[in-house]
């Protein structure tokens, strides 16, 4: 995964974190067009856990 797709789910995280339930878990898929991999993105009590996945 890019540095720039690292940047902007931590801007997204900074920028969703004040309206989210702490015990709820978010769940998205990243997706990089030019290696052709997925990655899954999961946010539960202000972490993101990030984990590889190929198609």
């Amino acid at each position: 995964m890019s540095a720039i797709a690292l940047d902007s789910l931590r801007s997204q995280r900074q920028a969703l974190e004040p309206m989210l339930n702490r015990d709820t878990l978010h769940i998205g898929i990243l997706g990089n067009k030019g290696t052709g991999k997925t990655a899954l993105a999961a946010y539960l009590n202000t972490h993101w856990r990030l984990s590889s996945l190929r198609r």
